[in-house]
C-alpha cells in the first residue's frame, strides 16, 4: 500500500513502530469503508463487477494500492486522540507501556505494532473487537471515531480507480 506525505510524513518516516501503527490504522479505516461502499454499490457498477463476488475473499486483497487520504487523516486523528486520552507523549510509548502491562494476559494474536494499530482502529470504529484481541484489555483508552463509507475522499464504485 502506498501512503501520501500528509501529516508531517507520519506514514513514511520516523520511528518504525509509529509508522507501522499509523499505516495499519489507515489501512484498516480504508478497508472497512471500502467494504461498506462495495456492499452498497449497485450490482451493475463496473468496479464492483471487476472485483467480483467477495465470498471467501478479503477486502484487504482488493482495495486500491494507494490509501485514501481520508483514511490517513482518520489514523492521524486517532493517534492524536489516543495520545491525549492516555496522557502519553507518543503512540509508540503507549504501545510499549500497554505491551508491558498486558504481558501476562493470554491472547491469540501477536502483539505487533501492526496489530496494535489494526485493533485500535477497529475498536475506535465500534466494530465489536479491539485491543483485547491482542491481550490489552482495558489498559488503553481508545476514543470513538466515526468513519464509514461516506468518510472516504472518493466513491470507489462510481469512479474508475487505478489497479
Amino acid at each position: 500500500m502506498r501512503f501520501s506525505n500528509s501529516h508531517g510524513n507520519l506514514f513514511n518516516e520516523g520511528p518504525a513502530q509509529r509508522k507501522a501503527i499509523a499505516q495499519s490504522m489507515a489501512f484498516t479505516f480504508f478497508t472497512s469503508a471500502f467494504a461498506d461502499q462495495y456492499d452498497n454499490a449497485d450490482e451493475d457498477c463496473p468496479n464492483k463487477a471487476r472485483i467480483g463476488h467477495m465470498g471467501g475473499r478479503d477486502f484487504a486483497d482488493v482495495v486500491p494500492i494507494k490509501c485514501d487520504l481520508a483514511a490517513e487523516h482518520a489514523a492521524f486523528t486517532l493517534i492524536c486522540d489516543m495520545e491525549r486520552a492516555n496522557g502519553v507523549r507518543s503512540i509508540e510509548d503507549l504501545y510499549y507501556e500497554s505491551f508491558l502491562a498486558s504481558e501476562f494476559q493470554a491472547s491469540y494474536k501477536e502483539r505487533t505494532p501492526e496489530n496494535f494499530g489494526r485493533y485500535a482502529a477497529m475498536q475506535a470504529m465500534g466494530h465489536g473487537i479491539g485491543l483485547e484481541e491482542i491481550g490489552m484489555r482495558g489498559q488503553v483508552k481508545v476514543p470513538y471515531l466515526e468513519f464509514g463509507m461516506y468518510s472516504l475522499d472518493q466513491d470507489y464504485f462510481t469512479l474508475q480507480y487505478p489497479e
